[in-house]
């Protein structure tokens, strides 16, 4: 009866709930299982951040007073100061650890090259009847 051959509209009432609810059931699911780790790596990762900044202090209000929009503002301004200090330290660092890097894979450059000469002019310092193969070795 619900498949008779004219067709008719239960199946595509029933299947498509079915696929529109079964879908909205399965990707909740999904994201709760997968946002779930996500919660707790960025608890980990913010928590040396959120002790890092200190709050406003509450008894600071942003009233109509000249004096306390100035205070609150030069508040501001030094917390952004010292993250932006922060900033160019780590900047700093960055870029000594990299020039220091680089500087180190030169110099193994530079002694592969000069071992690479060395072992060329005592190649050719050998006698040419020598068949022997000869190998450097450090």
């Amino acid at each position: 009866m619900i498949c008779d051959a004219m067709g008719s509209w239960w199946p595509w009432i029933y299947f498509v709930s079915l696929i529109l609810l079964g879908s909205f059931f399965v990707m909740n699911l999904v994201l709760g299982v997968l946002s779930g780790p996500f919660q707790l790596v960025e608890k980990i990762a913010l928590a040396p951040i959120a002790s890092a900044i200190t709050p406003i202090p509450t008894h600071f209000h942003f009233g109509t007073g000249n004096f306390q929009m100035t205070f609150a503002f030069s508040y501001l301004y030094s917390e952004f100061s010292k993250e932006k200090e922060k900033i160019d330290r780590k900047e700093l660092f960055q870029k000594q650890r990299q020039e220091k890097r680089e500087q180190q894979d030169y110099q193994g450059y530079k002694e592969w090259i000069e071992f690479a000469v060395l072992g060329e002019e005592i190649r050719k310092s050998v006698p040419p009847e020598d068949d022997g193969e000869f190998f450097l070795t450090r």
